[in-house]
């Protein structure tokens, strides 16, 4: 099962993801989809570092809303595949390290 090898690779490391909240959410509902022995590996995972690069990436961007007085958060144009927006992310994280 996937989910024992997720959280062994994690171990003691931060999960980068864009929009983290929404992402932890889905994976937490479907951890609990699961049957109780495979949920256990939630334990683990569950107190993980999140770090969301959307307000990074929003700053980046630098499109400034005077109406909310923040950085307007942008979509990184990916489908709803998590494969391809992880990989999306990731060329993203590098493009922005690059130019600074």
């Amino acid at each position: 099962m996937l989910l024992p090898d997720l959280a062994h690779l994690l171990a003691d490391r931060s999960c980068l993801a864009y929009n983290a909240a929404f992402a932890r959410a889905v994976l937490e509902r479907e951890i609990h989809r699961l049957p109780q022995p495979a949920r256990s590996a939630w334990a683990t995972l569950r107190p993980r570092r999140w770090v969301d690069a959307m307000a990074p990436y929003a700053a980046w961007k630098g499109l400034w809303s005077a109406r909310y007085r923040s950085y307007r958060y942008q979509p990184l144009g990916g489908t709803y595949d998590a494969v391809t927006n992880c990989q999306l992310l990731l060329i993203t994280m590098h493009r922005m390290c690059q130019t600074g």
